[in-house]
């Protein structure tokens, strides 16, 4: 936010689209990070799929 930029964490990824969608825009970026989660490939493709 120090940069004017919006960030946001959920802490269940079960809740993520629900939470995330009202910010999303035709113009931002989404970006998903995780540490070690191998995961996270297929919770990226399924929120791909729901959008």
């Amino acid at each position: 936010k120090a940069l004017g930029k919006n960030a946001f964490f959920v802490e269940d990824r079960n809740d993520f689209l629900e939470t995330a969608r009202p910010h999303l825009t035709s113009n931002c970026v989404l970006l998903l990070m995780g540490a070690r989660d191998p995961g996270l490939e297929q919770f990226g493709k399924e929120i791909w799929e729901k959008l």
